[in-house]
């Protein structure tokens, strides 16, 4: 009796073990490809940030001579790309950044209005720059919640996440 006893323990703390390194490296993984997605999403969205930011300013020259915003179309940048990678990484993997990013579309819209109101005789200098000062602050502040939320991922210490397994495990039950 005494030898099914050991052999018992033996099994049960080989399995549960070998659930706890699973469960290790899973969180490992999913921690590692958490900070590449942080990673891609900071590049793409200071990718989008500056192309369209340097767009937007390089048309300020052109209002001011009351030039047509469309001179400087055929050389315009094409954030399209990057704002596409921005839109889906925030809806799969990062979701609380949504606030920051929506700040930045609502400068951008801005900066369009401003565009559009001066096209049609409605708005100057005076009114686009109003609106391109949203710009910059709105995207310093997106790309800092994106390094912020990239710093959670920086460092991986499994036994603070196998803690906190264990201890969920424990008030289930």
């Amino acid at each position: 009796m005494n030898g099914l006893a050991f052999i018992a323990t033996v099994l049960s703390s080989g399995v549960v073990a070998a659930l706890t390194s699973f469960l290790m490296a899973a969180r490992r993984d999913l921690h590692l490809s958490r900070q590449q997605k942080a990673e891609q999403l900071y590049i793409a969205a200071d990718t989008f940030y500056r192309d369209l930011g340097g767009h937007l300013i390089g048309l300020l020259p052109i209002i001011k001579d009351r030039g047509s915003i469309y001179s400087g179309s055929d050389i315009a940048p094409d954030p399209a790309k990057s704002r596409a990678n921005v839109e889906m990484l925030i809806s799969f993997y990062f979701p609380n950044i949504r606030p920051a990013w929506d700040q930045l579309d609502r400068a951008r819209a801005a900066a369009v209005h401003a565009m559009i109101e001066y096209d049609k005789g409605r708005a100057g200098v005076r009114e686009y720059d109003a609106a391109l000062s949203l710009w910059e602050p709105a995207g310093k502040g997106l790309l800092e919640a994106i390094a912020q939320e990239g710093r959670r991922y920086s460092t991986f210490d499994p036994l603070t996440d196998l803690k906190t397994w264990m201890v969920r495990i424990v008030r289930r039950h």
